[in-house]
């Protein structure tokens, strides 16, 4: 069933996945009710955000609209195991510079024809001007000729993508739409090509300072025209390929490796309960993953000190293998094989290259001779 919030935002509730989805300029929430029937039909719940009201009461520059929208999911009651951010055109843009806000939270994101940005002020400087011109015809022109004006750009093609009464209605927003194409033009927003990167798919076992491994799984993705799921760390990009990194197949796999690994996974475990960064433990959190539905078998195993620099405690231990690629690819150690007894001192007087991420054996020194590292958790991290 359809509902509206307040804001006039469109929602529908449908399964534990919602997809907040952000219409594009001089568009509506409406836009998206076409796609939230499908995806309802899917299982899938979803919420079309009135983008315009984020500008009734005064000017929201780019930079501040990320947080203002986090702020905004983060304030609504759900119940559900995760959020999908899906945003076309200039919602493509403002979805960008939420998912660039370090809380924010979504454990998913489609971004649709969005625009990192224009590279030189050159460029920047002429869009301003020419959007200075779309906010004057919105504002104080004659409506229907700015509509008409705006549909006939080619790069919207030919078939219009609402009927015309919902276009004529938007007249009650103009003072939003033309105030829009002032505070999120493509010329006032800054470059954000290389930022891309801060935009994450998760991962346990990869490093980037290491050879990709694709051990965990959780990094999956789809790849049209493959039939498994694809770890996405060791997959080589290829001219063309189409990537899906948050369809329901995927977050479910990802769902279901990560509480597989919480089954055998001591929860808080002693990282998380002293700084509370446990990656496994906070990626379960984002996931939604509550633990119960499946349950370790087996005794428990101690822990493993079989290594003169590698102890395993096994009630931690998510079988990364991060601690061993570090020893084998940056110490030049071959950690995973024995140790030839003439290199163990060695070995034993250099300082471990994790050792900033991992606990050494108690009582004794984390740099100098007999440290040994201690494997806790899924956390081992190279510096890079």
């Amino acid at each position: 069933m359809l509902q509206y919030s307040k804001q006039a935002d469109e929602c529908r509730e449908a399964g534990p996945l919602e997809c907040w989805c952000l219409h594009g300029a001089v568009g509506t929430a409406a836009d998206w009710r076409g796609l939230a029937k499908r995806l309802a039909a899917a299982g899938i719940g979803s919420r079309a955000v009135d983008l315009w009201r984020f500008l009734e009461s005064a000017p929201l520059p780019l930079a501040e609209f990320g947080q203002a929208l986090n702020a905004d999911a983060g304030g609504k009651v759900f119940r559900g195991s995760g959020r999908a951010l899906v945003g076309y055109s200039m919602g493509g843009r403002l979805a960008l510079h939420s998912l660039l806000d370090p809380s924010h939270p979504w454990q998913a994101a489609v971004l649709v024809s969005a625009h990192p940005g224009l590279l030189t002020a050159a460029q920047r400087e002429a869009r301003l001007a020419a959007d200075a011109g779309w906010a004057r015809q919105a504002f104080g022109g004659d409506w229907q000729q700015f509509l008409d004006a705006w549909n006939a750009q080619p790069v919207l093609g030919t078939t219009p993508i609402r009927d015309a009464q919902a276009a004529r209605s938007l007249i009650s927003r103009r003072r939003e739409v033309a105030r829009s194409f002032m505070d999120w033009s493509l010329g006032a927003q800054q470059p954000l090509w290389e930022r891309l990167g801060d935009i994450r798919i998760p991962v346990l076992c990869h490093d980037a300072a290491l050879r990709p491994a694709g051990v965990c799984r959780v990094c999956a993705v789809e790849v049209e025209g493959t039939r498994a799921l694809q770890a996405s760390c060791a997959r080589p990009a290829e001219a063309g390929m189409k990537v899906h990194t948050a369809t329901p197949r995927v977050l479910r796999a990802r769902r279901v490796l990560v509480e597989l690994l919480m089954a055998d996974h001591p929860s808080p475990c002693a990282r998380q309960a002293r700084d509370g960064d446990c990656a496994l433990e906070n990626l379960a959190a984002e996931l939604g993953v509550r633990p119960g539905r499946y349950r370790a078998t087996g005794a428990a195993r101690p822990r493993d000190l079989s290594s003169p620099v590698i102890a395993v405690d096994h009630a931690a231990c998510i079988l990364c293998d991060r601690c061993i690629r570090a020893c084998d690819e940056i110490q030049g150690f071959l950690c995973s094989k024995p140790v030839a007894p003439d290199k163990i001192a060695e070995l034993l007087r250099l300082p471990c290259v994790a050792a900033p991420a991992l606990q050494p054996e108690p009582g004794v020194s984390a740099t100098g001779p007999g440290f040994r590292t201690t494997v806790v958790n899924a956390n081992a991290h190279v510096p890079s």
